[in-house]
């Protein structure tokens, strides 16, 4: 079977005027809005500057849908903004502006749109966009790469990723990159974000990462290789890790510090303050 190139909109719909961030949280997303005073709105003015990052899974998809022969759009929806003609559009979707996307996938099927929902509520809640999207991926979008847009109309149960290290390089050109940034990392811009885990090990009832997906690690020579090429391709020393847990296993993280210490760069990372110690926070 074979399907022709296509152009190809990736949307992230962003309805609050505050600062919104989608890779957290699980992929649900979070929205920063604490009141209408004066020094609410100074405060989340200066929360909207510490970080800004796009969602792995769009860069990924981004290089899998080139990589075929397609045209990709990156496009973020805000107020009013539509999206520009394109063959199919691929919406993230998110717990926070959950109602504006099933709106904007509505309109764009009306528009004759082949329209897409992916992402962690959708794999979560399937049944909130049936109707509004031609097709809810439920899983990693990426698992499939350019062969989601062979899915029949439905809800499709696609699994996740087996192996992390086959994935290409996240492709963000058309992406925002000079806006991207990651708290201490904010005047080193553009911070790029890297994955060399998903899922967590760990089974916190508060988290909403433990319920997204399963937990798996890549190689960290894999990862160093892909930090040297993204810092060549982009110009940045900064890479934000969107890993739930980067040091559930110590051997790898000293490997990967010793991977990354001659690229001369800077990264944040989340991990569990548990399994550090002064020693592997040194090596870091």
């Amino acid at each position: 079977f074979y399907l022709p190139p296509m152009r190809v909109a990736l949307v992230t719909v962003y309805a609050h005027p505050g600062c919104t961030l989608k890779d957290v949280a699980g992929g649900f997303g979070t929205v920063f809005e604490v009141g209408t005073s004066w020094r609410a709105r100074l405060l989340e003015r200066a929360k909207s500057k510490v970080a800004a990052l796009p969602t792995l899974a769009l860069g990924y998809l981004a290089a899998q849908l080139r990589r075929a022969g397609h045209e990709v759009i990156v496009h973020d929806v805000s107020g009013t903004d539509r999206v520009p003609p394109v063959d199919a559009a691929i919406v993230l979707t998110s717990i926070v502006d959950a109602e504006v996307e099933r709106t904007l996938m509505g309109d764009l099927r009306a528009r004759g749109v082949r329209t897409f929902a992916i992402g962690a509520y959708a794999s979560a809640r399937p049944s909130f966009y049936a109707r509004a999207a031609d097709v809810v991926v439920v899983g990693e979008a990426e698992a499939l790469g350019a062969e989601v847009l062979d899915l029949a109309d439905g809800i499709a149960h696609v699994g996740d990723v087996a192996d992390l290290d086959a994935l290409p390089y996240p492709d963000w050109r058309g992406f925002a990159v000079e806006s991207f940034r990651y708290a201490f990392l904010a005047h080193l811009r553009p911070t790029l974000p890297i994955g060399s885990a998903r899922g967590c090990a760990y089974g916190c009832g508060y988290c909403p990462w433990r319920v997204t997906a399963r937990f798996r690690e890549r190689d960290p020579a894999h990862v160093a290789r892909e930090v040297a090429h993204q810092s060549a391709r982009f110009g940045t020393r900064a890479f934000a890790f969107r890993d739930p847990l980067l040091n559930l296993d110590r051997d790898r993280v000293r490997a990967l510090a010793k991977h990354l210490r001659p690229l001369g760069v800077r990264f944040s990372a989340e991990m569990r303050a548990a399994r550090l110690d002064g020693a592997l926070l040194e090596e870091l």
